[in-house]
């Protein structure tokens, strides 16, 4: 009942939003139509008990482990940053989401 009262206030918000700063009365009457579209489509899934889609599991081929240059130190992993020491000057280094889910699900031997 939370999630149905929740996606009602939040497509409700939304319709309201974009039809208050919408000028055009064409654009105010779509805004709207869409929101309550949306609002009914989601109590409906929720009153059907329609499952959300989920992410499908992905299966990451296995390489072995391989020497890091010895130019690297203090190497570790936070989030989704790499932090890593190279020739000795602090380095932070963005990876991707699939990368950093690949290396959290590699088995630890």
């Amino acid at each position: 009942m939370k999630r149905i009262l929740l996606a009602m206030a939040a497509a409700l918000l939304a319709a309201n939003a974009a039809g208050l700063f919408s000028k055009n009365p064409l654009l105010k009457l779509m805004f709207l139509g869409f929101g309550g579209m949306n609002l009914l489509n989601n109590a409906g899934h929720e009153m059907l008990g329609v499952p959300e889609p989920s992410a499908p599991r992905r299966n990451y081929k296995q390489y072995d482990d391989e020497p890091l240059n010895p130019r690297l130190n203090n190497v570790a992993l936070r989030g989704r940053s790499l932090i890593a020491d190279i020739d000795n000057q602090p380095v932070v280094i963005n990876i991707s989401d699939t990368a950093v889910d690949a290396f959290e699900k590699k088995p630890y031997l």
